[in-house]
């Protein structure tokens, strides 16, 4: 797991200090205390959120076998069209390409 409860709490901590400092510019220290406890419950939810996103990115990062298999099966089913449609001229497939892509962008704008 990426972090602890601890680590929500440094944040909320964090968090707390900061705000409490910059609220006692504009308002009773009292205010600015409770400015600051609620700031920090926020933070402390935040650091669990942005937690769980972290480790899912880790969690996903650390299984790179199953997109490579993906990429790979496109590019094989890439390699085999292009060889049961041999090109004679390289001037033909561009136009073609161009003539697709304008077509595909004009289906986009279009919806």
């Amino acid at each position: 797991m990426a972090g602890t409860w601890r680590t929500n709490a440094l944040a909320a901590a964090c968090g707390l200090v900061i705000v409490y400092l910059l609220a006692l510019t504009a308002v009773p220290p009292e205010r600015a205390f409770m400015r600051a406890l609620v700031t920090m419950a926020l933070y402390f939810m935040l650091a669990f959120i942005f937690r769980k996103a972290f480790e899912a990115l880790r969690r996903e990062q650390s299984f790179p076998e199953e997109a490579d298999t993906d990429n790979d099966a496109a590019a094989e089913t890439a390699a085999a069209e292009e060889t049961e449609a041999p090109s004679t001229n390289e001037a033909e497939d561009d136009t073609v390409d161009g003539e697709e892509t304008a077509r595909f962008v004009k289906q986009l704008i279009n919806e």
